[in-house]
């Protein structure tokens, strides 16, 4: 019976900074009324919001030949399914999936995604073993803030993306594993993808 492959998605986020509280920063000096002996004095309040971003718990959205869990701490499990694979060829079959990422940035932000194998990788493996292969590629879509950006780890492993405004909502990731090709020699297939978000202003 071939291994079954298996992706590992890892959510990193970054401290949140709590905005600062509103607070009486002084009291300015009032005038009193010469005319009507009526006195008063004018009670000013100031107080600064700190530059944070906070990603909460993110939400499946789609599971093609996959089953997607999320732990207590908001890191994200893919696991391949038995229908991955056509039995009698070796050859996988597609997975297509989705999770959704609530976010909130009350600044400008960034964010940074990075394969950090450049694909699912057998590790036991180098190179090809004869008709088979060591290694699937796939591409990854990010959506947010009315933008759309992509990367295939055939050519690239990472991207970073930058929001010049503060922005709420829903930030889809959509990770896609290409069906066909040549059969995969057996072992386990893996990698981390981090995604990071980080107030710049």
């Amino acid at each position: 019976m071939m291994a079954k492959p298996s992706i590992l998605l890892a959510i990193v986020a970054p401290l949140l900074l709590l905005p600062a509280p509103v607070a009486a920063q002084g009291v300015t000096g009032g005038t009193t009324s010469e005319s009507d002996g009526v006195g008063g004095r004018d009670l000013s309040f100031e107080g600064s919001v700190a530059p944070a971003c906070v990603m909460r718990q993110p939400n499946p959205v789609r599971q093609n030949n996959a089953t997607v869990t999320v732990g207590t701490t908001g890191d994200v499990n893919v696991d391949l399914q038995s229908g991955f694979l056509d039995r009698t060829t070796g050859v996988p079959n597609a997975v297509d999936v989705a999770i959704s990422f609530p976010i909130t940035c009350n600044t400008a932000h960034s964010i940074h995604v990075e394969s950090q194998r450049g694909g699912l990788v057998n590790p036991a493996v180098t190179g090809t073993d004869g008709p088979f292969r060591s290694r699937l590629d796939f591409t990854l879509e990010l959506r947010w803030a009315g933008g759309t950006q992509t990367f295939d780890t055939t050519s690239a492993r990472m991207m970073d993306v930058a929001i010049p405004n503060a922005a709420t909502g829903s930030a889809d990731v959509r990770i896609a594993i290409p069906g066909g090709g040549t059969p995969l020699v057996a072992g386990i297939y893996s990698d981390t993808i981090i995604i990071q978000i980080e107030a710049t202003s």
